[in-house]
């Protein structure tokens, strides 16, 4: 059960720092109440969890980077993860490529955290830096996105998500935001599904970056997940309308269980097949 000591969150004297600290606590406290970390887990070695992580890359690609709205095809992504030259050149498919180039090194940065972890992995900014500067590199690379400095800082615009009534905090809150969440969630005494999707919604909720925030929060909850000796978790592309459905619940509606239902269910999926394997 969740530490109630820690309900209500620490006293930072910032009104939007102690909103988003008691909202993390409290939601871990409800999904912790709705037995999210119920359940047998299969006893995987984490040499095992990496191998089921690597066979899982060529699906979860494919998934993630088609849940953020890119029409990509599962021999596209095969294409582009074993090097093949893919035919045509038209902006939008140079832009796919780059997204699939882009998720797989951001992928591989994830798997050689966890293969380097001796237990939970904190969360801290220079790992949230490090993914997203690898998942735009090749953008950069071939000069279509960005500069390469600007892969190392959050965003300096406001952010507006579409089709969704959440508007992310102010620029200058984003910093703060992120640190306390790091922090917060380093330091929930919950379970791993529980602290997966606690830290997913809240990542998502400062949405620090001007792109690829969803990608990069995915990747998170796995280093949550398989830190704590969970296996990889994709969320698929034909869950994306429920997906985004339950994180605007929690965002507007201040209701986190459907997004901690979705993500027991994909965890309790992934647990089957991985005992399976």
């Amino acid at each position: 059960m969740l530490d109630r000591s820690i309900t209500h969150g620490p006293i930072t004297h910032a009104p939007w720092l102690d909103r988003h600290a008691e909202r993390i606590t409290r939601y871990a406290a409800q999904l912790t109440d709705a037995g999210l970390d119920r359940g047998a887990r299969p006893h995987l070695t984490p040499a095992r969890l990496i191998a089921f992580a690597r066979e899982a890359k060529r699906e979860d690609t494919y998934h993630s980077t088609t849940i953020e709205g890119y029409r990509i095809t599962p021999e596209e992504v095969d294409a582009v993860l074993s090097g093949r030259s893919v035919a045509g050149r038209t902006p939008d498919e140079v832009a796919r490529q780059l997204a699939i180039q882009g998720y797989a090194r951001a992928f591989d940065r994830t798997l050689a955290v966890l293969t380097a972890a001796r237990g939970p992995v904190l969360l801290n900014e220079s790992l949230i830096l490090d993914l997203y500067e690898a998942l735009w590199w090749p953008s950069v690379e071939a000069g279509i996105v960005l500069e390469a400095h600007e892969l190392r800082r959050y965003r300096t615009r406001s952010a507006f998500i579409r089709h969704s009534d959440h508007v992310p905090p102010a620029v200058e809150k984003v910093p703060g935001l992120v640190r306390l969440t790091c922090d917060m969630i380093n330091e929930l005494a919950v379970g791993p599904v529980v602290r997966a999707a606690v830290a997913h919604w809240a990542f998502e909720y400062v949405h620090p970056f001007p792109d690829g925030n969803g990608r990069v929060g995915r990747l998170l909850m796995n280093v949550v997940l398989g830190s704590h000796g969970d296996p990889w978790v994709t969320i698929r592309a034909e869950e994306r309308q429920a997906y985004f459905t339950s994180l605007e619940r929690a965002s507007v509606q201040d209701d986190p269980l459907p997004w901690g239902r979705l993500l027991a269910h994909a965890v309790r999926k992934a647990r089957t097949a991985a005992a399976r394997a």
